[in-house]
């Protein structure tokens, strides 16, 4: 068998898709435990980019309901490739205003959501910014910056 094969394969079982959603919940609870835990108050962007993540969550779900039905795991792969295509701009940007400072790029407060989707209403204890980046290192996102190096690295692997 090929390897474009065994993915397809891959992709009708129960166990991949269970895997995604199981590492989008991980992911999850490291955001909430940064917030939470290690009081790292998240900016809009980081919102922006955990729905983002919910996305991938949803499209994840899709796929759990019947991964061998070819058209709910086909919506399960658009849904996903289309949330990670944006949860990859999104963070791209984020990247670059902090080690790009400018007092014109920043990623304010006073950014609000949608009057349709008003997302830090619907869950504030993981949806609300309460964190400002303006410069490298701000006070928001401190562990992104830490850990800088290796997604300098991935950035640089994706342009």
């Amino acid at each position: 068998m090929t390897l474009l094969a065994n993915i397809k394969a891959f992709s009708k079982t129960r166990w991949s898709w269970g895997l995604l959603l199981l590492a989008i919940i991980f992911f999850e609870l490291c955001a909430l435990f940064f917030q939470h835990v290690m009081q790292l108050a998240p900016c809009v962007m980081c919102i922006y980019e955990r729905v983002a993540m919910f996305g991938i969550g949803g499209a994840a779900l899709i796929g759990l309901i019947n991964p061998r039905n070819t058209l709910l795991r086909w919506l399960g792969l658009g849904a996903w490739g289309a949330s990670s295509i944006k949860g990859l701009t999104l963070s791209l940007e984020h990247v670059d205003y902090q080690f790009n400072p400018s007092p014109f790029k920043t990623c304010d407060l006073f950014v609000t959501f949608p009057d349709w989707a008003p997302l830090n209403e619907w869950a504030p204890c993981c949806l609300k910014p309460m964190g400002i980046v303006r410069k490298w290192c701000g006070s928001s996102c401190r562990f992104l910056c830490r850990s800088g190096w290796w997604l300098s690295l991935r950035v640089i692997w994706w342009r």
